[in-house]
């Protein structure tokens, strides 16, 4: 299931897109714009290295 995840983190979703997640240690759901193309970071967290930019303009995050 997460290599699906993964699959469609990196190739179905583009800048634009809306998407929700949730965020279990503040029971909220957050709601953002895709912002940017996929690229890898590890200083955000290195175990985690898939990343994208989210616009979240008045959106509660």
């Amino acid at each position: 299931m997460a290599a699906g995840q993964l699959h469609r983190f990196v190739n179905e979703r583009n800048v634009g897109d809306m998407i929700v997640t949730y965020d279990p240690s503040r029971r909220v759901y957050l709601v953002g714009e895709i912002a940017s193309a996929h690229r890898h970071d590890i200083s955000i967290d290195p175990e985690d290295t898939q990343v994208r930019s989210v616009r979240r303009d008045g959106m509660g995050w």
